[in-house]
């Protein structure tokens, strides 16, 4: 019997974030996540809007594929944090990797196994002290470990800023995880166009001292979806 997927929206944008910023991309946005983030912007993918079979959702996502004008586009999938349901998405994924390019957005809590074989790229974005997580529960998964060493040109790591002060939790975890600098990216804690472009500068300014990349958040300056 094929599992289902509790989601909370499908859809066609852009990337607004990260590593592949600016690419056009499916949206597969998981409802639950195992954390609380005191600024969150997708509260409302905590509870699912739908509950669809896997082939369902097969299907509905190669229509969206034909819409892309694209061979092999990028489809991300984030949340919430997907891993939540990782035992749905190991029968999804190897059915969507021959249409897509596929990006995993999660938090880093929860071991994402055997997924790996079927991503193309993972985009760990761990909390830092400003999200308000405890911090016992908002600690990056140890396998973690393993998968930066095995997967170095594909794993990238995401952290929001808030204030300058933040930099020295993420240095710690760089540190910890041996993660490429080139690999971390630094992006502002922001909601809006005005609020955003004023991080950006403690962005910039920690970024050019430590060797990190940088980040927008298009989806704000821009105002897509």
């Amino acid at each position: 019997m094929s599992k289902v997927l509790k989601i909370s929206e499908i859809f066609k944008s852009f990337q607004g974030e990260g590593p592949l910023i600016g690419r056009l991309a499916i949206f597969l946005r998981l409802s639950g996540c195992n954390l609380r983030c005191v600024w969150c912007d997708t509260k409302y993918a905590h509870y699912p809007k739908y509950v669809l079979d896997i082939s369902k959702v097969f299907k509905m996502l190669l229509k969206l594929r034909e819409s892309t004008c694209q061979d092999k586009p990028l489809l991300v999938i984030t949340g919430g944090e997907p891993l939540l349901q990782k035992d749905s998405l190991k029968e999804l994924l190897p059915m969507v990797r021959n249409y897509f390019t596929i990006q995993l957005e999660t938090n880093g809590t929860i071991d994402p196994e055997d997924l790996l074989d079927y991503v193309d790229y993972i985009v760990v974005s761990p909390k830092l002290e400003n999200s308000k997580n405890p911090k016992d529960i908002r600690k990056i998964c140890e396998k973690y470990r393993y998968i930066i060493r095995s997967y170095r040109c594909r794993i990238f790591f995401k952290f929001v800023i808030e204030n300058y002060e933040d930099i020295y939790e993420v240095n710690s975890i760089v540190r910890e995880f041996n993660i490429n600098n080139e690999n971390v990216y630094l992006m502002p804690q922001c909601s809006n166009f005005d609020d955003c472009v004023k991080k950006m500068k403690i962005v910039y300014t920690l970024a050019l001292r430590y060797g990190y990349s940088i980040s927008p958040r298009l989806q704000y300056i821009v105002g897509f979806r």
